[in-house]
C-alpha cells in the first residue's frame, strides 16, 4: 500500500487502512487469495458498508420498500450483491477439501453439539458479523493511533527507538511501548463508545431497580476517560500502560464479559504491524490544516475522525 506514496503527498490515513484492514479478512477470514477476486470483494463490501445508515437498524418506517430509490432500498440492493457473491465462495469452498488456514474453512467443518452441519445461511452471517466487527474498528483505531503519535512528536519518537532493534514478528508484537500506543489510542478515543444490554432478569443497581426487559447502556467513552483511573485522561501517554495493569472493567474496548469481540487478538496483531512499519519505514507530519482538536462522527456502531487523518508523506525514514 505505502508503495504506492509519493514524498509530498497528503495520505488520507483511514482509506490506506481500510485497504489494508478488508485484505486481512477478506484473505484470513473469508479465505480468498486471488487479487483479482479479492479486488472484487473490496468493491463490494464497500458498497455493502457504505449503504447502511445507523437509522435504518432503529426505524421500521426507513425499511418500508415502497420509498422509491430510499436509502433502505439501495441497502437490501448492495446487501444481496454481496450476499451473492460470499454465498458463491461458500459453495465452491463447500465442494473443496478441508483447509484449516483461515475461519471459513473451519466454519465449514464445524458442527452442532448434536453432530448436525452449521447451516450455510448461519455461516454467512457469521462472516458478515465479523466483517463489520474487524474492518472499519481496526481502520478507525490504526487511523487514531497515527494521528496521536504525530501530535506528540516525543512519543513517536520514543516508539521509533524501541522498534528500531526488533527484527521479528514477535518481538515486535510483544514491544511493550508499542502496546501502549495502541490501548492509549484504543482508550482516548473509543471506536466502540457504548454497549448496549436487554436485560435477561431484574438488575438492582445501586439505589435503581431495573425490570427485566430494560435496555441498558455501558459508556466505555465515559469510563476510559475518568481521571480517578486514568490522570490527564486526554493526554495521549502510552507509558501509563507500563505503570499500572487496567482491570477489564477499566479498559475495555472491545467489550467484556462472554460477549467480548471474539476478534480482538486478530485486531491487535494487526494495528501493531500496520503501525510498526509505517513508522519504522517512513515519515510523515501533520497537514497543515489538521484542526486542534479532531472532530468525530458516527459511523454505523463506531465513532471515527471526521476528518479521515491527512499526513503529509515525506518519504522513506532512512532514503
Amino acid at each position: 500500500v505505502a508503495a504506492r506514496w509519493q514524498p509530498g503527498q497528503t495520505v488520507r490515513i483511514m482509506d490506506p487502512a481500510l485497504e489494508i484492514s478488508l485484505e486481512v479478512i477478506i484473505r484470513v477470514v473469508f479465505g480468498v487469495q486471488s487479487d483479482e477476486r479479492v479486488e472484487r470483494f473490496q468493491s463490494q463490501i464497500k458498497s455493502f458498508v457504505s449503504s447502511f445508515h445507523p437509522l435504518l437498524a432503529f426505524s421500521k418506517l426507513l425499511q418500508r420498500p415502497e420509498f422509491g430509490l430510499s436509502p433502505w432500498k439501495r441497502f437490501i440492493h448492495a446487501r444481496e450483491a454481496f450476499y451473492t457473491l460470499l454465498n458463491e465462495e461458500i459453495e465452491s469452498r463447500s465442494n473443496r477439501s478441508s483447509e484449516q488456514e483461515n475461519l471459513l474453512s473451519r466454519l465449514l467443518d464445524a458442527k452442532y453439539d448434536d453432530g448436525v452441519d452449521v447451516q450455510m445461511s448461519n455461516i454467512r452471517d457469521q462472516l458478515v458479523t465479523m466483517l463489520f466487527a474487524g474492518h472499519e474498528t481496526t481502520q478507525i483505531a490504526i487511523a487514531w493511533a497515527m494521528s496521536w503519535l504525530h501530535r506528540y512528536p516525543e512519543e513517536l519518537t520514543q516508539l521509533r527507538d524501541e522498534l528500531a532493534p526488533l527484527e521479528s514478528t514477535q518481538d515486535i508484537l510483544k514491544c511493550p511501548f508499542l502496546t501502549g500506543v495502541c490501548n492509549e489510542a484504543l482508550r482516548i478515543r473509543s471506536v466502540v463508545p457504548d454497549m448496549v444490554r436487554v436485560l435477561k432478569q431484574p438488575l438492582a443497581f445501586e439505589e435503581i431497580e431495573l425490570p427485566a426487559g430494560a435496555n441498558i447502556g455501558i459508556p466505555i467513552c465515559l469510563i476510559h476517560v475518568d481521571p480517578k483511573l486514568y490522570p490527564e485522561p486526554m493526554k495521549f501517554r502510552p507509558s501509563r500502560w507500563q505503570e499500572r495493569n487496567y482491570k477489564p472493567h477499566e479498559f475495555l474496548p472491545f467489550g467484556g464479559g462472554v460477549r467480548r469481540c471474539i476478534g480482538a487478538t486478530l485486531a491487535m496483531m494487526e494495528m501493531k504491524m500496520v503501525i510498526a512499519t509505517w513508522i519504522s519505514n517512513f515519515r510523515f507530519s501533520l497537514s497543515p490544516d489538521v484542526p486542534s482538536v479532531e472532530p468525530t462522527y458516527r459511523r454505523n456502531i463506531t465513532m471515527a475522525p471526521k476528518t479521515g487523518i491527512p499526513l503529509v508523506f515525506e518519504g522513506h525514514l532512512y532514503g
